[in-house]
């Protein structure tokens, strides 16, 4: 017998523009599979009244925001979930991204959750956290592992997240399955031509330091010197004018597609980017990626099959790696056109929903 799932997201999961559009991504290929009797979605901030409201805000302003399981609205906000969950028809329950669950939810119900980051480890990347934010994040930690204990199975988008559970959450390995990700993938058919020496970062005003985008900045000069037909295209923000540097802000995204063929390499050191769907759109476009040795830029980069890790968030470090992988055109063009194959073959919706439906259905 087919059974029912709800899919619960931070979000209207019908709304392709939620989370990046991940939980409507997700919904409609379980509705559309058809294997279960019947897929219905459940947005979390239906949950939320004035005083979740207010305090919500007053945390955003003394920490950051950490949403639905901010610890002091957490019992309240798990009590209130607990309540919507009992009232459910679904046999099956589906969290993507948030989740607040705990000892005493329906115990006849199978619960699951899609994740595509953890924050301790981004929270370590701020500079200087305050004593608040220090406790804060201990009783975040806290209520996040009571809830995913509670799951019967756990999705994650990257390998890094798993890792991560696994060693630092101490959640049990195989109730954890890497299904990876989708992304918005328009591959680029034709030969590309690596002799253009032109750099790529493709990011929001608000995200720059997370981004790398500084970084970038400051080892454009380093790279000039040794390859001075070097450029760097910033898509998305504007800046203070530097040689070499274009500026791409307001643009349609035929723009951005654009640059993604012509680029030679996508360079973003993320200081603080726990996925980083960009990397997977360069590596579609033939265009292999340079990127910290954090979070899932191993993973994408094949351990330096399709891209360059930089080990140390430094100008020098970054611009003798860029330097040395646009000196070698035919090395670029061989990972450019295997890391086309990997991102094509590994990361798309229909396949991660297909694992994520064969997972449930066997529990």
């Amino acid at each position: 017998m087919k059974s029912k799932l709800l899919v619960v997201s931070r979000g209207e999961a019908k709304n392709p523009k939620t989370w990046s559009g991940t939980p409507k991504n997700i919904y409609d290929r379980l509705t559309d599979n058809g294997g279960f009797e019947e897929v219905r979605s459940f947005n979390l901030r239906l949950l939320y009244d004035r005083f979740t409201y207010a305090v919500h805000w007053v945390m955003i302003k003394l920490a950051i925001p950490w949403y639905f399981r901010q610890p002091i609205l957490y019992g309240y906000l798990k009590k209130k979930t607990h309540r919507m969950l009992k009232k459910s028809q679904a046999d099956a329950v589906l969290f993507i991204d948030q989740h607040c669950i705990g000892k005493g939810v329906d115990s006849s119900k199978r619960y699951y959750c899609y994740l595509d980051s953890v924050l301790p480890p981004v929270f370590e990347r701020l500079e200087h956290p305050s004593p608040w934010q220090k406790m804060v994040m201990t009783r975040y930690i806290k209520n996040d592992i009571q809830s995913l204990r509670q799951m019967t199975g756990i999705f994650t988008a990257n390998q890094w997240v798993k890792d991560y559970l696994i060693h630092e959450y101490g959640i049990q390995e195989q109730l954890i399955h890497n299904v990876r990700c989708g992304a918005n993938i328009s591959p680029l058919k034709e030969e590309k031509d690596y002799s253009r020496h032109l750099l790529l970062i493709v990011l929001r005003s608000n995200t720059k330091w997370r981004k790398g985008l500084p970084l970038v900045l400051e080892a454009m000069p380093l790279v000039r010197k040794v390859i001075p037909d070097a450029r760097l295209a910033v898509v998305g923000c504007s800046g203070e004018e530097q040689e070499g540097v274009d500026y791409y802000d307001g643009y349609p995204r035929s723009k951005t597609v654009e640059l993604f063929r012509e680029s030679t390499l996508y360079v973003m050191p993320a200081q603080w980017e726990p996925l980083g769907l960009t990397y997977l759109e360069a590596l579609a476009n033939k265009t292999p990626i340079v990127g910290l040795n954090r979070f899932a830029v191993p993973e994408f980069s094949g351990n330096g099959k399709y891209g360059f890790v930089v080990d140390q968030a430094d100008p020098k470090s970054l611009a003798d790696v860029l330097i040395d992988a646009l000196k070698d055109e035919d090395r670029l063009k061989k990972m450019g056109e295997e890391g086309q194959i990997f991102a094509i073959q590994n990361y798309n919706w229909d396949k991660t929903v297909t694992m994520i439906e064969g997972l449930m259905s066997k529990q």
